[in-house]
């Protein structure tokens, strides 16, 4: 299985890569391609309708079929924050304690939260 976690471009962007074919061809390899958000999996379904066109997607199981009978499965699955985790893990003691501390250190200020990424990768 690949899971594609940055939007799959559409047609009209994709047409401008130089290797199209060549990924198109290696993506195909695996049995299951997800994407992120059923935007980017049309978007790919797309490029194979246009670009390969011994390929056939039955959209019906979202699946690609291969010449050589291999087959495909497409899907969308969408990553989000557990948001109820984060609430019950905001409510363990020694969160709530070091909270009250900063709290202490900070009288009458209000404290935001902010979660960022530290290897900057793409």
């Amino acid at each position: 299985a690949f899971f594609l976690h940055i939007p799959f471009p559409p047609l009209d962007i994709y047409l401008k890569l130089p290797w199209r074919f060549t990924l198109l061809r290696a993506l195909l390899e695996f049995d299951l391609i997800g994407f992120q958000t059923l935007r980017d999996q049309r978007n790919f379904v797309q490029c194979i309708r246009t670009l390969l066109p011994d390929v056939r997607v039955a959209q019906r199981n979202n699946q690609v079929h291969l010449p050589d009978g291999r087959r495909v499965r497409l899907g969308s699955f969408p990553i989000g924050d557990d948001a109820e985790a984060f609430q019950r893990q905001s409510r363990t003691p020694g969160v709530v304690a070091a909270a009250d501390a900063l709290r202490a250190e900070l009288p009458g200020r209000e404290l935001l939260l902010g979660v960022d990424r530290l290897d900057y990768t793409k």
